[in-house]
C-alpha cells in the first residue's frame, strides 16, 4: 500500500482476515529498503518478497523479503527494485521479478534464489521506455517462465523489446517470451513447506 514510492513514505503490506474481510494489522515497510511495494509473492520459509517499484532510499534500488507472521525484512535484495509483478515457483526455489521499472538502459525479468537471498541472474527483456514489460506469471510442472512483452507505440515506433525478434518474431508486434528455468529444487521447497503448519 501507499502509491508507487516517488516521495518518502513507507509502504506497507495489508494484513486481512478472510472470513470478517477486516485489516487486522499492517505491516510498515521501511522507504529506505523499499519503495512502492505492489507485488507480493508467498516463498519458503514463511517468506514474502515484495516487488519493490521506486528507488528505495537506501540507494541501492532494493526490493526486500519479509518475514510473513511478523513483517519483519528478512533480506534486503540490491538492485532488484522496479517490479510490478513478482512470482514464486516452488519447483525451483526461485523468485521471478518483471522489473519494468529496473534502473539502466533496460527492463528486466529478475531471477532472485529463494534460499541464498541472492540474484541469480537478470535479464533484459525490453529497452527501458514507456512500453511497459511489468507481468510474469510461472508454469511449475514445465518450470516455463511467461513475461508479455508489448508491441509498438507512436513514441516508440520500432517497439522496445529485447527479445521478440531474437526468436523468430517482431519487435514491433510484441511477444510472448517463454524462458526455461534450469533446475528443480521442488524436493527442498515441498520440506520447507511441510515444516509449517500455517502454510497451505
Amino acid at each position: 500500500i501507499n502509491g508507487p514510492g516517488n516521495n518518502s513514505v513507507a509502504g506497507g503490506v495489508a494484513v486481512i482476515d478472510p472470513e470478517s474481510m477486516k485489516v487486522e494489522k499492517t505491516f510498515t515497510i521501511s522507504h529506505d529498503s523499499c519503495a512502492g511495494p505492489q507485488g507480493m509473492a508467498l516463498g519458503p520459509e514463511n517468506q514474502i518478497l515484495l516487488g519493490c517499484n521506486g528507488a528505495s532510499g537506501d540507494g541501492q534500488h532494493s526490493t526486500v523479503i519479509i518475514n510473513e507472521h511478523s513483517g519483519a525484512i528478512v533480506a534486503v535484495l540490491n538492485n532488484e527494485s522496479g517490479a510490478d509483478e513478482v512470482w514464486f515457483n516452488e519447483r525451483d526455489g526461485q523468485y521471478f521479478l518483471a522489473r519494468s521499472s529496473a534502473f539502466g538502459p533496460n527492463q528486466l525479468l529478475g531471477v532472485v534464489d529463494a534460499f541464498g537471498h541472492r540474484e541469480d541472474q537478470s535479464v533484459p527483456i525490453a529497452k527501458s521506455a514507456t512500453i511497459n514489460t511489468h507481468s510474469v506469471a510461472v508454469e511449475p510442472d514445465g518450470n516455463q517462465v511467461y513475461v508479455p512483452i508489448p508491441g509498438a507505440n507512436a513514441a516508440f515506433p520500432a517497439g522496445a523489446s529485447t527479445v521478440c525478434s531474437s526468436v523468430g518474431g517482431y519487435d514491433t508486434q510484441g511477444c510472448i517470451a517463454v524462458f526455461t528455468t534450469k533446475h528443480d529444487d521442488r524436493s527442498r521447497v515441498a520440506h520447507e513447506r511441510e515444516e509449517d503448519e500455517h502454510q497451505e
